[in-house]
């Protein structure tokens, strides 16, 4: 990350490393050139891509006495030469080192600690350095905070930061303030510190890979919430958890938690200090709704449990095989979702699940459904795209007492003859209660299996009343063998 120290910059451009231009680019079509300016600060180094008519704007609003202006002139015959062009490119990176050391020592003058906006925003310093990073973002919260608190109380929304403006706002506080001010007081750091003790919902997107034009890797970037107090959701994805700080600070605020793209381990995420056991954290006591999906979790690990007022619970898109055995603990969660995992058993899930209501697992690898048999709570179950092949491996459903919606598509059970009615038969007389694969029975269906069950109930019947005959006559003839062996 990028942080300038304009203390340490050489008053002579030339002597560092801070602008190059490094080549450029004939546009043959649009008849234009671009030209690569490579910006390095510290270990940071990004580029941008400027056309002489961009230089030409910046130059006319730098030097509005043109009399002062050094930018080479623009060439109309001849510009698109090799030879022009190699020497125009030398020309703008002198023109591009003089400025910056005129605004250094400007700067420096007045005791600042950025580069004026003008030529910080030019080069794109207020998308890689942190001092303007955290001064465009000062500027557009004084602009509009207070605006978008008061609209957020009628309609809750998420603020966004990248994840480098996060990080940039982190590496901002740890510093010194700014012995001076701007006369507009915008670029004041203590608008982020304002803002950040005051917001309910916020979004951190990051991003894979680098970030933007730049060698700086958007998922290392430390992330810091200390000064996000009052934080009641908090949306993650494409940073690492890992190196997230101050998020304990959020325990007793956060009721929905949002992480994609983000973590390995649950435990990393909750369980910062990796020297205690789960029973010496303090719990997360607030968290009713967890997003953990899209992430690489094999397993759910002992460190949910410290989430104890959980209610719903999405682990999609991971690479379970397993729910662990920590979810019983959790006396509140009602619904959860693991679809797109690789989860090929369900054995003794009713002892790892509670009083859950409603569960997906759809996409998995599950061929057995004995383990669900004793889910008495549960109301929708969807197991789409699965590997259920036959009425057998379903059977175990018939004794959930409030099983309300089913699904199945995507298994080999639909290709059964009468699939739909040979699904709804083992629930007997309450399969009118019962949607499968989101669709109500109608009544042709409803007769069907009605007379089915009421078959069914016969052949019973008969089966019943056959094997006490077949009792009394046993018994019966015991007794004549009992007689007979006590006449003689």
């Amino acid at each position: 990350m990028a942080l300038l120290n304009l203390k340490e910059i050489s008053p002579h451009i030339e002597r560092n490393q801070l602008i190059k231009i490094t080549g450029y680019k004939e546009n043959v079509s649009d008849k234009f050139v671009t030209y690569f300016v490579q910006c390095t600060v510290g270990n940071c180094t990004w580029t941008v891509s400027k056309r002489y008519s961009n230089f030409k704007d910046f130059d006319e609003i730098r030097f509005p006495d043109r009399k002062k202006s050094f930018l080479p002139p623009k060439k109309v015959f001849g510009n698109r030469d090799t030879e022009f062009l190699t020497e125009r490119k030398i020309e703008l990176e002198k023109y591009l080192r003089a400025v910056a050391e005129l605004e250094i020592w400007l700067a420096k003058k007045h005791q600042k600690v950025l580069l004026p906006k003008l030529f910080a925003r030019f080069l794109d310093f207020h998308q890689y350095e942190v001092h303007s990073i955290v001064e465009d973002i000062c500027e557009r919260l004084s602009i509009m905070s207070k605006i978008w608190i008061t609209e957020n109380e009628n309609k809750p929304r998420y603020f966004e930061f990248t994840a480098i403006e996060m990080h940039a706002i982190g590496e901002r506080l740890k510093l010194p303030l700014s012995p001076t001010k701007d006369e507009d007081d915008t670029g004041d750091v203590s608008h982020v510190m304002e803002f950040l003790t005051t917001i309910n919902n916020v979004k951190i997107k990051g991003a894979k890979g680098f970030v933007d034009n730049s060698n700086i890797i958007s998922h290392s970037l430390a992330l810091n919430l200390h000064f996000c107090r009052k934080l009641t959701s908090l949306w993650i994805t494409d940073c690492d958890v890992r190196v997230i700080a101050g998020i304990d600070k959020c325990k007793h605020t956060l009721k929905r938690l949002t992480i994609h793209y983000s973590m390995k381990n649950l435990k990393d995420l909750l369980c910062k200090d990796d020297t205690k056991s789960i029973n010496e954290i303090t719990a997360w006591t607030t968290i009713e709704h967890a997003d953990f999906s899209f992430n690489e979790c094999t397993e759910i690990d002992g460190s949910i449990q410290l989430l104890k007022s959980l209610q719903k619970l999405n682990f999609s898109h991971n690479q379970l095989e397993s729910i662990g055995s920590s979810l019983h603990h959790l006396m509140h969660l009602t619904d959860i979702t693991l679809t797109n995992n690789c989860i090929s058993t369900v054995e003794n899930w009713h002892l790892k699940l509670g009083n859950v209501k409603n569960l997906n697992l759809s996409g998995n690898d599950i061929t057995n459904l004995n383990g669900l048999g004793k889910l008495f709570s549960l109301q929708s179950l969807n197991l789409s795209e699965n590997l259920l092949g036959n009425i057998e491996s379903i059977m175990a459903l018939q004794n959930l007492p409030v099983l309300e919606n089913l699904i199945l598509k995507g298994n080999k059970i639909q290709k059964i003859v009468d699939y739909r009615a040979k699904v709804l038969h083992i629930f007997g007389q309450r399969f009118v209660e019962v949607t499968l694969d989101n669709v109500k029975s109608d009544s042709a269906e409803i007769d069907t299996i009605t007379i089915r069950l009421a078959l069914n109930k016969l052949n019973e019947e008969r089966h019943l009343e056959n094997k006490k005959k077949e009792e009394r006559q046993n018994k019966h003839n015991t007794k004549d063998e009992l007689k007979v062996e006590s006449e003689e």
